[in-house]
């Protein structure tokens, strides 16, 4: 049974049954609830004295922590020395004693037991981070307090300086309950960056499988069956004793709740899967779609002539989602060719202060064609939401092998840097700066070979702005000179490679920290320190060591001879660049092509969330905002087939070209796509 109230309302009908109504029958009642306790409700020797019983398998753990005390402050005389036998607590009521005017009081704090009992770790740690912060110690050294309440599953509270760490576990035997779960609390993360009037509640992080940084020498065993919650609570979360309170019962049923919100999912998902059954079947039917001879009126297969729009796709699976846009695999009805269509909405686009950031990337695109980076095919927008058709890579990202299958081995690995070189000396070539390199932002195709994503925060130098000052990219990549805030060039790209590279071969990364700052810290004055129970080759180490090298001019990659020294390096001898760039040589990883090298819960996502699916819009002639009129203005279409397009943008950028030259060849560069 579960129990969606901060109060058990069993406990709380059976009292107001006899209080209110003033029914002192006999009952002899026990129920169990979804944690494993056990309740007993009776009268076993007067009818108007009430006993509420409680049995639960962590009431040990709980009394350890001080669940004694938090009960004889919230119930006093009406706690029992003594519990029924075969139970941890009992209440005895005397219901004839009870004033009339503090029974809906007594009512409520009975029925919250179960709440109370477990209270006990949370008003521990909060006790001592306040004596903590009362005697100004910047370090809290309190025991981390384990509270198993179910079969494989537990609490764990933590004390810090600072805050207060609340960790839960839970299991997930099925596999549907588990996406679920994963689409719940990513909603739940997002919901808190998104409102405003979230933004101060507790920090919310998830992880599958693997424990926390918290619960690392309890050695636990890692399960794909289970999950962690992690609150991180703040001083402003237990200020005072209404605010603790609150506090605890929330998180409280959150644990209950995220298990009905998952039985209530897979029901509603039931009905709404009925009720698009014609929808599933009309997208079925297009994976072979038949095309007559006669449409096929060109060598290419192409029947469109008019500008490319969302309507000359078909919409396939939804395989990845970042802050304000889709991206989902789509076919083109003329040739049904596959590609990914990345989607970004447009109002989100303008709230998030991205605009720019996205018409960066849409240029960006343009400009580049390598066989190992993530091109863009064609570019459109409608009213509501920006298009890019990039290239499919079938074979997933490399966080998501990260996540799934564990670290790589230094063969592989070997291999995905080289090709990465490549890659990113291509863009340094363009003096495009990628700033944003890591697992995630790397793309395998079916055979298993990178590309380079996602430039939505790259930039582009330029010979009046060599250099670039701001923030930006991923914290835990991040180069030291942007953290400490010097100017910097391409080189901080492969700092970032650097990260990478030791990350997928150890699993974790070289500089971390529990804060931001700790991070940042790390990141500029820690030495870089190989584990010892990994063993990687000596070239090896050599090329991570040149790649994260703190002072930029002595970092490997780094001038015109940059690349010539990564090439020629001995980690990457026998290798053939050519092979590589042309992508003729044998990956040593192949993606599994037979399941889908994405998480699931995306298209989950669409099923159960979206109220309103992606479908063609118009174009409005008149955008109603300053914002959507320089998206509109500056969000060109584009078409891979008009290479013209190409050189006229070029030429806008001040690029000087041989004209001559380009009609007689072709821009060659732009024709490098395998």
């Amino acid at each position: 049974m579960i129990l969606l109230d901060y109060h058990n309302v069993i406990i709380k009908d059976a009292l107001e049954t006899r209080l209110k109504n003033e029914k002192f029958d006999p009952i002899d009642m026990t129920v169990a609830d979804f944690d494993g306790v056990t309740y007993h409700i009776s009268t076993p020797e007067v009818k108007t004295i009430l006993q509420i019983s409680l049995q639960w398998g962590c009431a040990k753990e709980l009394f350890e922590f001080g669940a004694q005390d938090v009960l004889k402050r919230e119930y006093g005389e009406y706690l029992l020395d003594t519990a029924e036998q075969g139970f941890d607590v009992t209440l005895a009521i005397d219901l004839e004693k009870v004033p009339e005017d503090t029974r809906d009081e007594l009512i409520g704090k009975v029925s919250l037991l179960k709440r109370n009992l477990l209270a006990a770790p949370f008003e521990r740690a909060f006790n001592e981070q306040q004596e903590c912060e009362k005697e100004g110690k910047t370090e809290c050294k309190s025991e981390l307090m384990s509270i198993h309440y179910r079969e494989e599953e537990a609490i764990y509270v933590k004390s810090n300086f600072d805050r207060i760490t609340v960790i839960f576990s839970t299991t997930f035997k099925d596999e549907t309950d588990k996406i679920f779960g994963k689409v719940f609390l990513q909603e739940f993360v997002d919901a808190r960056r998104r409102v405003p009037a979230l933004q101060n509640a507790p920090q919310v992080l998830y992880s599958i499988r693997e424990p926390p940084m918290e619960l690392r020498h309890l050695n636990l065993k890692d399960s794909d069956d289970i999950s962690y919650v992690t609150f991180v609570l703040f001083p402003s979360h237990f200020i005072s004793i209404d605010t603790r309170q609150e506090t605890i019962s929330r998180i409280q049923i959150f644990r209950d709740y995220l298990h009905y919100h998952i039985k209530c999912s897979k029901a509603y998902m039931h009905t709404r899967m009925r009720a698009r059954v014609r929808d599933f079947l009309k997208v079925l039917n297009r994976a072979k779609p038949e095309v007559t001879n006669a449409e096929k009126k060109t060598a290419s297969g192409r029947t469109f002539h008019e500008e490319v729009e969302l309507r000359h796709f078909y919409l396939l699976r939804v395989i990845g989602k970042g802050a304000f846009g889709k991206v989902r695999i789509v076919q083109h009805k003329s040739d049904l060719s596959e590609y990914a269509l990345k989607y970004v909405n447009k109002a989100k686009c303008i709230e998030l202060n991205a605009v720019q950031n996205i018409l960066t990337e849409r240029t960006i695109l343009e400009l580049i064609d390598y066989p190992l980076v993530v091109n863009l095919y064609y570019a459109f927008h409608d009213d509501e939401n920006l298009f890019m058709v990039l290239d499919l890579m079938l074979g997933g990202d490399l966080r998501f092998h990260l996540d799934s299958y564990g670290r790589f081995n230094e063969l592989q690995v070997r291999f995905y840097i080289a090709e990465l070189i490549l890659s990113i000396s291509y863009i340094h070539t363009q003096n495009i700066i990628h700033r944003d390199i890591k697992p995630e932002n790397i793309l395998l195709d079916a055979r298993g070979h990178a590309h380079l994503h996602d430039f939505n925060i790259a930039t582009q130098l330029t010979s009046s702005r060599p250099y670039r000052q701001n923030r930006a990219g991923s914290l835990a990549y991040m180069a030291p000179e942007i953290i400490s805030g010097k100017k910097y060039s391409k080189t901080v790209d492969w700092w970032s490679l650097g990260i990478m590279a030791y990350e997928l071969l150890f699993r974790k990364r070289p500089f971390s920290g529990s804060t931001s700052e700790e991070i940042q810290q790390s990141i500029i004055n820690d030495m870089l320190v190989f584990p010892d129970d990994i063993h990687i080759s000596l070239d090896c180490e050599d090329v991570i060591k040149g790649l994260l090298t703190k002072e930029p001019k002595d970092r490997l990659g780094y001038g015109e001879e940059g690349l010539k020294r990564l090439k020629s390096h001995s980690w990457f001898q026998g290798l053939d660049w050519h092979e590589l760039e042309t992508k003729k040589a044998q990956s040593p990883y192949i993606p599994n092509n037979d399941s889908p090298n994405y998480d699931a819960v995306h298209e989950l996502e669409e099923l159960l969330c979206e109220e309103d699916p992606l479908r063609p819009h118009p174009k409005s002639k008149v955008p109603n905002m300053q914002e959507l009129l320089e998206i509109d203005n500056k969000f060109l279409p584009y078409d891979h087939t008009k290479q013209q397009k190409k050189l006229n943008l070029i030429r806008k950028m001040g690029e000087k070209i041989d004209q001559a030259k380009y009609n007689a060849q072709g821009y060659q560069e732009l024709n490098t796509r395998q």
